[in-house]
């Protein structure tokens, strides 16, 4: 699978094609079981409260969260993302803190690690946006 190969999939997936295990962390691409994305646990307890967007719910703490793409035993790229409202959703970092819109690649990474299946809600009460 070429590099480009693999970032059209994960384009192109859905939640469901995903086998998640937040225990270990680990997302697994179903139809390619080379494909994993995961998550890097010592980031979890940096704290993100920077930016308005990521601190707007009940619990106003937010925490640095990074995930990183494999193809097998070879690394590809990560992601940043914020964890936010009591870890209960992982929002991609936006363009910047003012123009609040994410990438189709970022939104299917997060739609991937959405655990608890509420990536869009949070998302419209961020002020997040996927740019076209």
């Amino acid at each position: 699978m070429t590099y480009d190969e693999l970032i059209e999939a994960v384009l192109n997936s859905d939640r469901n094609d995903w086998l998640q295990d937040d225990s270990h962390g680990i997302v697994t691409f179903k139809p390619d079981l080379n494909v994993t994305i995961r998550q890097v646990r010592e980031e979890e307890s940096q704290p993100f409260e920077a930016e308005e967007w990521a601190t707007k719910f009940p619990d106003k703490h937010a925490y640095v969260a990074v995930f990183e793409l494999y193809y097998g035993s070879s690394f590809v790229k990560d992601y940043h993302f914020a964890s936010v409202d009591g870890h209960r959703a992982r929002l991609p970092y936006p363009k910047s803190s003012t123009e609040l819109t994410i990438t189709p690649e970022k939104y299917a990474v997060a739609k991937a690690v959405d655990l608890l299946g509420t990536l869009d809600d949070y998302m419209a009460r961020a002020g997040l946006s996927t740019a076209e």
